[in-house]
């Protein structure tokens, strides 16, 4: 008898695992990856990150600048800037677009 339930027991253990294994194999839907995303927060997530990158690369930028042209103008660096933030602006709606 002990070898009767110490079999079944086994057996049910690997049907378990079984269904298991098969329900992790399902794929995610659109949907499913959606919910997701915004559990996450990923949208504010990504928007801070992408500000503070834009804020390191301008720094790096004017303190690179300083260094090579001295005689650069407050103005200079304003209309870079302004370049910069339209680049980047052009960049998000170009990856916003594709997805």
């Amino acid at each position: 008898m002990k070898r009767f339930w110490g079999s079944l027991s086994v057996v049910l253990f690997c049907v378990c695992i079984g269904w298991a294994q098969a329900a992790a194999d399902a794929r995610a839907g659109k949907e499913d990856i959606q919910k997701l995303f915004t559990t996450l927060h990923l949208s504010e997530m990504m928007q801070n990150v992408m500000t503070a990158s834009m804020q390191q690369q301008k720094q790096i930028t004017h303190d690179a600048m300083k260094k090579k042209m001295p005689s650069m103008t407050d103005e200079d660096f304003k209309r870079m800037d302004t370049f910069m933030d339209d680049l980047s602006k052009a960049s998000i709606s170009m990856a916003c677009w594709t997805t």
